[in-house]
């Protein structure tokens, strides 16, 4: 089933908002406006889609609520715009993952062009994080009750923890597999086990 996407528009300036929704509309995107990041933040309904919001507003700024969606794991990229653009909030802004930074008054087609851009990002982020749920889940269940499982493994009376060099972090990314360690080395499913680095097969 396809999901539907979404356009959260965070301002304090309810004329922004409005002129948001409308070139959304015309754009036939979906949009829902909100005055402040904790107004956003208590709206309970399942969100999908993308988030813009203006990175000055009283209480919580957009670059607060940006951290916060990042802490809730809720994947849903940002677009921060603003009216004070200057390089050392863009580039906290970038790095904090966002998609991109627009100062007011902003081009209408690359404003559109950033939510379809997030849109596209948003999908393949949840998407990603589906699949490793289901892998870990999958792999679970198919190792014994009383496997034994822990956040490190010994080797020679040694405890070791989890490695993390990149050829570790390029591994796990390619095989989707569970953030789980143990000493068992049943080739029951594929796991990270402690007498290798690499994926078992079965």
């Amino acid at each position: 089933m396809i999901e539907e996407q979404h356009v959260f528009i965070v301002d304090d300036d309810a004329e922004i908002r409005d002129s948001l929704k409308l070139l959304l509309e015309s754009a036939g995107l979906h949009s829902h406006l909100y005055g402040s990041a904790r107004e956003f933040l208590a709206d309970g309904m399942p969100k999908s889609g993308c988030v813009i919001a203006d990175v000055r507003m009283p209480d919580m700024s957009g670059l607060e609520l940006q951290e916060e969606i990042i802490r809730r794991d809720a994947h849903l990229p940002v677009i921060i715009i603003t009216a004070h653009a200057d390089v050392p909030l863009a580039v906290r802004a970038m790095k904090a993952g966002a998609i991109d930074f627009i100062e007011k008054p902003f081009d209408d087609g690359q404003l559109i062009g950033s939510i379809r851009h997030a849109f596209e990002v948003g999908t393949r982020t949840r998407s990603r994080s589906a699949e490793a749920k289901l892998a870990r889940v999958g792999c679970r269940s198919l190792l014994p009750a009383n496997a034994p499982f822990s956040t490190s493994w010994s080797r020679g009376g040694r405890t070791r923890s989890p490695p993390t060099s990149s050829a570790y972090r390029r591994a796990q990314s390619r095989f989707i597999a569970p953030t789980l360690w143990t000493s068992c080395t049943r080739p029951a499913c594929r796991i990270w086990c402690g007498s290798c680095w690499w994926p078992m097969t079965g």
